[in-house]
């Protein structure tokens, strides 16, 4: 699903779990796409994958959403009473719900006494976007030496994982003017 909608190339930015317990209150109407780049937001660059881990519904805090909210390029189409126009996104466990970026929406309130809404959250987007999570840093080597080549891409791990494997890397290694002769004749070589 990913893949259809930003293509081969894309980037894992953030991979979360998100419970609403009871009393929980809504955040803010938001669409996560606005929030990182300026308008017009005319291309999809960003995908919510979200997981129900248990049914969701608009009383334990179902996540909201306005339909057709993904065609307004500016922020100055967002009506006042955009808050009115929310709808639920509910489920059963074992569904996925999958959102554009530009969809404005909220976690719903869980207004229940007694139910845990859980979900988990895959954020994707296009890789020129700068990840939530600096995945170099927050996986253990030990953990990055067991993904595969695939997964290493979408997790940003490779050397350009925000732009895809192009040109010569070997050139990185060359911290010294000495190093250059060196270099070059390695890269000559094959």
């Amino acid at each position: 699903m990913v893949k259809a909608v930003l293509g081969e190339n894309f980037l894992i930015s953030n991979f979360t779990a998100n419970i609403a317990r009871p009393g929980s209150q809504s955040m803010a109407l938001h669409s996560d796409q606005s929030i990182v780049f300026p308008d017009p937001w005319q291309n999809v660059w960003a995908l919510n994958v979200i997981w129900c881990l248990t049914d969701v519904n608009k009383e334990n805090g179902a996540t909201q959403y306005i339909p057709g909210s993904n065609k307004w390029a500016y922020r100055k189409e967002v009506p006042d009473n955009a808050p009115e126009m929310l709808v639920p996104f509910e489920g059963k466990a074992g569904d996925i719900i999958v959102m554009d970026g530009r969809v404005w929406h909220t976690s719903g309130s869980n207004t229940t006494e007694d139910q845990d809404r859980a979900l988990l959250f895959g954020y994707y987007t296009a890789p020129f976007m700068r990840q939530q999570v600096n995945w170099t840093a927050k996986l253990p080597k030990e953990v990055q030496d067991t993904c595969n080549e695939e997964l290493k891409e979408w997790l940003g791990l490779n050397p350009v994982g925000n732009i895809g494997m192009t040109g010569d890397l070997r050139y990185m290694s060359v911290q010294y003017p000495e190093d250059k002769k060196k270099a070059r004749e390695t890269v000559a070589a094959g």
